[in-house]
């Protein structure tokens, strides 16, 4: 089963280790713990157990009957003779019991199309599954990766909070030695104020991903938690082998297919109505009654019997007819739907790999402007301790390189975003956890 699959993928080490959690790690634990994944695990039991030979219709009937009954009567008979027997009061028993096997051996292919369907119907609770799995998979890779490059983010907020820091201290030093003046001092304070306001806004988004990674585990959204992993993109996707791969095994391709085959055979079993059913019966019966008046004091009957039966409901008000033609619809309605399904995946699929593909080029750009960016704040930060440049200068700068680093920090993210929404398209997130 595919779900299993998707499940071993995540389950190669203990799930129970302790933190901080790899991507593999938490996904394992979180496919565990999830509330809808037990949900469609039960689900699953339930198509399962229904997936039987008796429900199929393949197996006989066999029913046991048995009753004693009592009654008391005043009664009068008066005969052709002319004698008269008259009773109050009088006591009549019997008792009776009897085994039956009923079995329909032919109902015109009834049980063979039922037996397929509830295959299929397993089947569909299969993919139900592996659907919730793949979409859990995905948000919480994407709660992951996040988490993670908002700690990057955090850190970098934090370097250019030291950085404020230190230029006012600076300004501070250079005030009391007359070298700056009030206003430059002022403004250095309103930065290091700015940028303590940045920071402690990317403490309060840390803790609240955290809650919601402890969320998806269920656990108390205040338990501490800690992830470890870096984001590496996949350079090996394209556009034919992501394309080819969402047309083998897309989830929702093979439930729109599982579909289809689910009417056809409600069909037939709509067609096995115009048949005639055959059966065969057995049965073991014993009779025993008695009576203080009336033709027999006593009759007693025990044996076995035998039979076969043939039902034909030649005309039922045209319900066979309805049905038949209302299957038949609802088969041409699943065929479209997977056709508008296939347009769709195809669509979305073409849509996803331009993200993709655009992603890919933003961060390239990212990764250059950050390096430049890094290396003219180093420059001009000589310059500034020379008095080379202003303190305005130095702040705009300063300013350039933490929307660099953000900006690439981001870029990342989105590239593995991009990436992971092809695996749920195609249904394949194997690569994306080497």
């Amino acid at each position: 089963m595919r779900y299993i699959i998707i499940f071993s993928i995540f389950c190669l080490s203990a799930v129970h280790a302790q933190e901080p959690y790899t991507l593999e790690k938490y996904v394992a634990e979180m496919l565990e713990h999830d509330f809808g994944i037990h949900i469609l695990k039960n689900n699953i039991q339930i198509a399962k157990n229904n997936n039987n030979p008796g429900n199929a219709g393949y197996l006989p009937t066999i029913n046991i009957t048995a009753n004693q009954n009592f009654s008391s009567t005043n009664t009068r008979q008066e005969y052709f003779s002319g004698d008269i027997k008259q009773a109050n009061g009088a006591i009549n028993t019997s008792t009776n019991a009897g085994i039956a096997l009923n079995w329909t051996f032919f109902d015109g292919f009834r049980m063979f199309a039922t037996d397929k369907k509830l295959d299929i119907l397993e089947e569909l609770s299969t993919l139900n599954l592996t659907a919730e799995m793949e979409m859990k998979i995905y948000q919480a890779s994407v709660l992951f990766y996040t988490l993670s490059q908002q700690e990057k983010l955090n850190d970098v907020y934090k370097q250019g909070l030291e950085l404020s820091k230190a230029r006012y201290d600076l300004m501070l030093l250079k005030k009391n030695n007359g070298a700056a003046s009030e206003i430059q001092l002022i403004q250095s304070r309103l930065d290091l104020s700015a940028d303590s306001s940045v920071y402690l806004t990317s403490i309060k988004t840390l803790e609240n991903l955290k809650a919601d990674l402890n969320m998806f585990l269920a656990k108390d959204p205040a338990s501490p938690i800690s992830i470890q992993g870096e984001i590496v993109s996949n350079d090996e996707l394209s556009w034919e082998t992501t394309y080819e791969s969402a047309k083998a095994q897309s989830t929702s391709l093979l439930v729109s297919k599982s579909t289809i085959a689910l009417r056809e055979k409600e069909k037939k079993e709509a067609q096995s109505y115009f048949y005639p059913q055959l059966s065969l019966f057995g049965q073991y019966n014993f009779g025993k009654s008695k009576s203080q008046i009336g033709f027999m004091l006593s009759s007693s009957s025990l044996g076995p019997g035998v039979g076969i039966g043939l039902t034909w409901n030649i005309l039922d008000r045209l319900t066979k007819y309805t049905n038949l033609k209302n299957n038949k619809i609802q088969l041409e309605n699943a065929e479209i739907a997977q056709e508008q399904q296939e347009l769709t995946i195809q669509t979305e699929l073409r849509k996803s790999f331009n993200e993709y593909e655009w992603a890919k080029r933003n961060l390239q750009m990212e990764q250059r402007n950050m390096n430049e960016t890094s290396l003219n704040f180093q420059i001009a930060e000589n310059a500034f301790k020379a008095g080379s440049i202003t303190n305005l200068e130095l702040r705009e700068i300063q300013f350039s390189i933490i929307e660099a680093n953000s900006r690439f920090i981001l870029a990342q993210l989105m590239c593995k975003t991009a990436e992971l929404n092809l695996s749920l398209i195609t249904g394949d997130f194997k690569t994306l956890f080497k």
